[in-house]
């Protein structure tokens, strides 16, 4: 007997049985099996997550919060009503113009006499009205007559101007044999704020 013909496989799958003939299985569309993921539990409330806002575990949104407090807190620090401390002083003027009149220390006779020579440095301490409040002698001339004579003549007949503050000003005053006046030169001129204000 001729064998018989077998149509050639299209895209099913040939397999042969038992007593050899050719079986042509057609090929089915298996849907792919996937395991369906099991369920996650929900998770327990614990005591982190129960924290107030704002707290250091708390969620990103209330750290935020809690952030812009500080930073606001931060930035208001110093608003308070606190004294605060006055403008400083403009410098003071010079010393040569504070002075608004007045004599030379004329040397005194006796000293004169002996060869007594020497400079003595004053404090002059002024009124903001211009008057003569104080003087003192910081620095002898290692005379007392010397020192006396030039500190009354500046404390009896010398004029300053007048200010918005109280000062000071150094005034330097030299008896030199030959000259029948002392020669003075100002310092430094310092302002006398009143430090309970």
């Amino acid at each position: 007997p001729e064998p018989e013909q077998v149509p050639e496989p299209t895209e099913s799958e040939v397999l042969t049985s038992e007593q050899g003939v050719p079986v042509n299985i057609e090929e089915t569309a298996r849907p792919e099996s996937r395991p369906e993921p099991a369920p996650r539990p929900e998770p327990e409330a614990s005591d982190s997550d129960q924290t107030e806002p704002g707290g250091p575990t708390g969620s990103g949104e209330s750290d935020l919060a809690f952030d812009d407090d500080a930073e606001q807190a931060v930035e208001e620090s110093g608003t308070g009503e606190a004294d605060t401390a006055p403008p400083p002083p403009p410098p003071p003027p010079s010393g040569r113009s504070v002075h608004s009149s007045g004599d030379r220390p004329l040397y005194p006779k006796d000293a004169e006499h002996e060869g007594v020579e020497g400079t003595v440095v004053l404090q002059i301490i002024v009124s903001l009205e211009g008057e003569t409040q104080q003087v003192l002698v910081l620095e002898s001339s290692g005379d007392s007559r010397l020192d006396e004579h030039a500190r009354r003549t500046v404390e009896s007949g010398w004029r300053f101007e007048g200010a918005q503050y109280d000062y000071a000003v150094t005034l330097s005053v030299s008896f030199e044999l030959g000259s029948d006046a002392a020669q003075y030169e100002f310092g430094d001129v310092e302002w006398l704020l009143d430090q309970s204000s």
